[in-house]
């Protein structure tokens, strides 16, 4: 009895936890989606392999001003790459660091791609922010 009382009070933490994380809807295929009409930052923390690169996907709406924060662990250059739903490329963020920062205005409701890329031989672990204003 104990032990199951253990295990049902940890599923029910987990369980929680995911209902309070900022999860965006990237390669958990859509399970997150409940941030789709949030207006509040969703942050996550996610790791990139060196010379690699990974994609988040994001609903945002028409008229919107949207803001991209990328911040990293401070040990690897990364960068990103906007794209909407059919694959055009909209906008980037490229520099020598792995913080960047970008601003764009949503032209029609769509889900749009931000690809994060490491250009250095290491992992990087990162926050990426993305809200609309």
């Amino acid at each position: 009895m104990k032990n199951l009382l253990t295990k049902t009070l940890l599923t029910l933490a987990i369980f929680g936890t995911l209902a309070n994380a900022a999860f965006a809807n990237d390669s958990f295929g859509g399970f997150f989606n409940w941030f789709e009409n949030s207006s509040e930052a969703i942050n996550t923390k996610y790791r990139v392999e060196g010379y690699q690169s990974r994609t988040h996907q994001y609903f945002l709406k028409a008229g919107s001003t949207v803001d991209i924060e990328l911040t990293g662990d401070g040990y690897t250059n990364l960068d990103f790459y906007v794209y909407d739903n059919y694959g055009n490329f909209i906008m980037k963020r490229v520099g020598g660091s792995d913080f960047e920062y970008g601003t764009m205005t949503v032209s029609r409701s769509e889900y749009f791609t931000v690809k994060v890329v490491n250009l250095s031989n290491d992992f990087n672990v990162y926050d990426l922010k993305v809200w609309e204003r």
